[in-house]
């Protein structure tokens, strides 16, 4: 018996290394993607409009319009898994630790621009948006580009769209 499986077993790893299956390359990023739909254009336009302020309070690094985009028990785990989870704290860190420190990092030519990847919508009070952005961190080595991924989970309250949840991706 044992012996018949060891052949079963070697095909199907072959058969999986030649299949024609399609994944991104490492540093490969895709085509802008839409899963599901919104409920309606009021819908699609209030997450496009979250998404769009998110992009722009990050180039400006304004904690207070970041923040406000945010639900008062909303988590973050960032890049370093360092765990934030409500509002105030994270305000905190962004104003007084992250956001000094990005603020030495870009000059005038080099600003924190952020890109959509994909947006899902889960049912009809939910949606996980993937985000991404690059920048070099260091001026003597322009041809090192570090990217990382912002994963956010927007959840409607009443007539509103807030951000509950965010994990930073840096893969280094």
């Amino acid at each position: 018996m044992t012996t018949l499986r060891k052949p079963y077993h070697f095909l199907l790893l072959i058969s999986a290394l030649l299949s024609t299956a399609h994944a991104q390359q490492r540093g490969e990023i895709p085509d802008y993607k839409v899963f599901g739909e919104a409920q309606n254009q009021h819908e699609a336009k209030q997450i496009a409009r979250l998404v769009s302020d998110y992009q722009s309070s990050w180039k400006e690094l304004n904690a207070k319009k970041l923040i406000a985009l945010h639900t008062s028990d909303t988590e973050l785990t960032n890049a370093f898994a360092r765990m934030f989870q409500d509002s105030k704290t994270l305000e905190t860190f962004l104003e007084n630790r992250l956001f000094p420190q990005f603020e030495n990092m870009f000059s005038e030519t080099q600003t924190l621009t952020i890109k959509p990847i994909s947006l899902r919508y889960l049912g009809n009070d939910a949606a996980v948006i993937h985000l991404y952005t690059e920048f070099q961190t260091d001026p003597s080595k322009p041809e090192i580009i570090r990217r990382t991924h912002f994963h956010l989970v927007a959840q409607q309250i009443g007539s509103t769209w807030k951000i509950a949840h965010t994990s930073i991706m840096d893969p280094r």
